[in-house]
């Protein structure tokens, strides 16, 4: 199933070209490559529609934060690599995913997570993920998880992340109540994250 919709994102985005891809090309990898050997690094997850909001919001905090970044429409996969290097060389690991990204932006903490990788801001903002009946925990190598809030109160566009979505109770957590549209989310909280990565 994962293939399956990986293959019609990246068949939406050859004719959308504003939306997100899944993955990261390997010219932009090397680059990154480059840029976490030297600074932090943040991994941005869109939402299923994949507009580009969380790509804008990545470029948005790597401009004012000077760190490396990418985002991609799903494939925590595609970021692994890129997070080992910048831990490897001492820098730290975020990531933020919007909607149904921010079940992306936990698997990615999962599989850093198996590689030893602290992960020092998890963000997300309306996490569909948490309305799921069984929903995934955060683990334990996240040091905070900062939660966006929309003025959206439909169980579609998720719920605030809470103490019993953390596996470990020393993950701080933080729920923001930020306003405004579901879509617009990730445009909305890109001031405060910048500064959360920045008094990091």
């Amino acid at each position: 199933m994962r293939k399956i919709l990986a293959g019609l994102a990246l068949a939406v985005c050859s004719i959308l070209p504003s939306c997100t891809s899944a993955f990261i090309s390997p010219e932009k990898y090397r680059a990154l490559e480059e840029e976490a050997s030297k600074r932090s690094y943040i991994a941005g997850f869109e939402g299923l529609g994949a507009d580009g909001s969380v790509r804008e919001l990545i470029d948005y905090v790597r401009a004012n934060c000077d760190i490396a970044g990418c985002a991609t429409a799903g494939n925590p996969s595609a970021h692994i690599g890129l997070a080992e290097t910048a831990c490897r060389n001492g820098n730290r690991v975020y990531a933020y995913g919007h909607s149904s990204g921010g079940n992306e932006a936990r698997l990615f903490a999962v599989m850093c997570n198996e590689r030893g990788i602290p992960v020092s801001i998890l963000s997300v903002s309306d996490p569909t993920y948490i309305s799921r009946p069984f929903p995934g925990k955060i683990p334990e190598n996240v040091g905070k998880v900062v939660c966006y809030r929309s003025d959206a109160i439909a169980e579609i566009f998720g719920g605030a992340v809470k103490r019993e979505h953390l596996k470990s109770n020393a993950t701080g957590l933080e729920v923001i109540h930020i306003g405004g549209e579901h879509f617009s989310l990730p445009q909305n909280c890109m001031n405060h994250l910048a500064g959360e990565i920045s008094g990091d």
